[in-house]
This record gives structure tokens, C-alpha cells and sequence, in this order.
């Protein structure tokens, strides 16, 4: 019969595969890691739509290259550094999630924009400007998402005032390339329950479908309608008018998305190790894993403390120092834990877990390890 070990079980060979090195330590499970990227590619395509994955999570040139190797050929990244990293490894279609509006990163636009198929992210006229001039100064075609808020309150147009907004930019500025609308599913990390978020999921796709309506209406065919989010991605491109779907998370998932029901511990790919440094009171333990090693975010009510420690549900992480971790629970549960023992946390963003570490130590199936770079960390 095959295998099917708990995660208890998986996490306790990860702490043995990795206790020559030193914590705090980012690891990430191969198996899991694949798993994710092909479960999400899987969906992407039997409904049809393309998967343009947002990068950001995981910064890492290989974990790029295993989902462009299960399909992704378009991905998404946030910054320009991680969009010269990415088209230096030669992913070649691009799209960059904000508008290159810094004039002083202008010749760095210019270099990417000969390197790969690039789009820009936008929500005003300013930055449609700003995509046809680097068109016009490079003599390539660049386009142009423009993004509408769906709910999330951040970045967008109201979608009662977007078609507009984008025709008269459209018109305005025919230098550059309309490639799409696009809408950004953050509000979902507040819904309370898995049907909540489902709900608000569908909400998101209703709306950005229906200002394709107004364009199409008009005489314009949104090439691309691109929605973004992990959790309720099923219900997000449920609607017949989404065409892409951008989720970055999903290759590692984190705390947040097992409290929002979206995965279960056993789909989480990244961990944090920390080692117990100390039981200075009952009830209390500290490890060496602090805000420098452990996000010190909450993106959920759902969640409690800053993370999973796995095995151990009756703990909680309360406190985080800069290299200090502070978790709580019951005294016998903290007594039961060894000075020096190893503990391992799901943490709950796994996209800012990345950027604080250069490197995570990837651990294969069969126990063995190697060190694989961050290498769009710095950029």
C-alpha cells in the first residue's frame, strides 16, 4: 500500500533531515512544493484559464522555473528588481504590478521592456502615459491592466467610473497596448469562513465581469480579464468572462490560508525552524526565531498568535522580539518541550517569510537537502 505519512510524521523527518543546520532556518518541502504548483495549474486549466503566478511569494528562480516547467508561461511579479531577475532566467511575459511612473528607474524600464513581453499595472491616466512613452522611447509594444477595486480598498478604480477612465486613456495615449483589466482579491483574507470567502470570490469576478460587458459594449475587447487572489481561486475564476487567474501563494500556503479553510497543514510547503532557547516561566518557552525569522503579520482574525507551531496546537505564539520568539500554552505542554529541541512553524504569511531569509533549504522526499537562493530577494 503507499505511504500516506500524518504531517506530524512529515514534519518530525523535516527536523531530522535538516539538524545539521543552523536556525533560524526557512525550509521548504519539495513534495508539497510540487504538489501545490500542480494543483493550482490543474484547476487554472480545466477552467480553462491561463495562470499568470505572482512570484513575489516565493522570489526563488527555481520555484519559478518548476511552475513554468507545469505550464505557467505568463507570470506576475512587484517590483522591477524582481522583473529584471525573472527575465534574466528568461520568463517572457511579464506583468508588473505597479505603474512605472519613478522617472529615475526609466532606463531600467527601458532594458526590461527589450527583454520581455512586459505589462504594466495602472489605475490613472498618468501611468498610461508613462507605459506609451517607454513605448514610444523603446519602439517596442508595452501594454498596459488597468486594475479596478473590487473591494479591497487599496489600489483600483470604482468600477462605476473604470470603463471610462479607460477608454478616455485609451484614446488618449494609443502608444500603449490596453492588454486587460484586472482586479486584486484581497478583501477575501477577511472573509470569516470558507463560504464567506467563496461568496466574495464570486462578487469579485461578477464585478470586474461586467465592466468587460461595458467595454465590449463600447467596441473595445478587454484582451485579458485577470482576477488575483489564493483563497476561493476556484470561485474567483468561476465566471465565464476571467481569462487569467494571478495567485502567488498557493506554491508554499501558509497559517492564514489553513484558518480560512482554504488548505489543510499538510499543503503547507515552507516552515520555520526555531530552537528552543529557554523556559523562563511556567507556561512560557522562547525560541530563536523572532521577527527577523517569523512575520510578524496578521492578515486574519481567524488566525491565532503568529503562526502554526506544528505539532503542538495548544501552543501559540504570542510575542515576537527581533530574535526572539515567545510561545505560550499549558505548562505542562512548554515543559514537555526540550532546551535545544527543534520546533517547526507555519508562519502566517508565507510571502513576507521569503524575503527575510537569502536562501530556504529545500528537503526532497527522500530526506536529502541542498540550499536554494532567494535570488530576487534584494532586488
Amino acid at each position: 500500500m503507499p505511504d500516506h505519512p500524518t504531517q506530524a510524521t512529515r514534519v518530525s523527518q523535516l527536523l531530522e533531515a535538516t539538524g545539521s543546520h543552523p536556525t533560524p532556518l526557512l525550509v521548504v518541502r519539495e513534495q508539497t512544493l510540487r504538489s501545490n504548483i500542480d494543483r493550482m495549474q490543474s484547476l487554472a486549466e480545466a477552467r480553462g484559464v491561463r495562470l499568470r503566478p505572482h512570484l513575489k511569494t516565493h522570489k526563488s528562480t527555481f520555484v519559478a522555473g518548476l511552475q513554468r516547467d507545469r505550464g505557467a508561461s505568463a507570470v506576475t511579479v512587484a517590483t522591477l528588481g524582481e522583473a529584471e531577475v525573472f527575465a534574466a532566467a528568461g520568463h517572457r511575459d511579464i506583468l508588473a504590478a505597479f505603474a512605472p511612473v519613478d522617472h529615475a528607474k526609466s532606463a531600467r524600464y527601458e532594458r526590461l521592456a527589450t527583454a520581455a513581453r512586459l505589462t504594466f499595472c495602472v489605475d490613472h491616466v498618468e501611468g498610461v502615459a508613462r507605459v506609451a512613452e517607454l513605448a514610444r522611447t523603446t519602439g517596442v509594444e508595452i501594454g498596459f491592466y488597468w486594475e479596478l477595486d473590487t473591494g479591497s480598498s487599496r489600489s483600483g478604480t470604482h468600477p462605476d467610473r473604470t470603463w471610462d477612465a479607460v477608454r478616455a486613456a485609451i484614446e488618449s495615449h494609443p502608444a500603449a497596448r490596453f492588454a486587460g483589466l484586472m482586479s486584486f482579491g484581497g478583501h477575501l483574507y477577511a472573509a470569516e469562513s470558507p463560504d464567506a470567502a467563496a461568496a466574495a470570490a464570486r462578487r469579485d469576478a461578477r464585478t470586474i465581469g461586467a465592466v468587460f460587458e461595458l467595454a465590449t459594449t463600447d467596441g473595445f475587447t478587454p484582451p485579458a480579464v485577470s482576477v488575483g487572489a489564493t483563497p476561493a481561486a476556484d470561485a474567483l475564476i468561476s465566471d465565464q468572462r476571467v481569462t487569467e487567474l494571478r495567485a502567488g501563494n498557493y506554491v508554499y500556503n501558509d497559517a492564514t490560508q489553513v484558518a480560512l479553510g482554504s488548505v489543510s497543514e499538510s499543503e503547507c510547503a515552507l516552515f520555520v525552524v526555531g530552537t528552543v532557547t529557554g523556559r523562563p516561566a511556567p507556561g512560557r518557552a522562547l525560541i530563536d526565531a523572532g521577527s527577523k525569522a517569523i512575520p510578524k503579520e496578521i492578515m486574519s482574525s481567524l488566525t491565532t498568535g503568529f503562526g502554526i507551531v506544528v505539532g503542538h496546537p495548544e501552543l501559540v505564539i504570542t510575542r515576537l522580539y527581533e530574535e526572539v520568539g515567545v510561545i505560550e500554552g499549558p505548562a505542562s505542554a512548554i515543559d514537555a518541550l526540550g532546551v535545544g529541541e527543534r520546533v517547526a512553524v507555519i508562519p502566517n504569511h508565507s510571502c513576507s517569510a521569503s524575503v527575510l531569509y537569502p536562501e530556504f533549504v529545500l528537503v526532497a522526499q527522500d530526506g536529502t537537502t541542498r540550499a536554494v537562493a532567494i535570488d530576487a530577494r534584494d532586488h
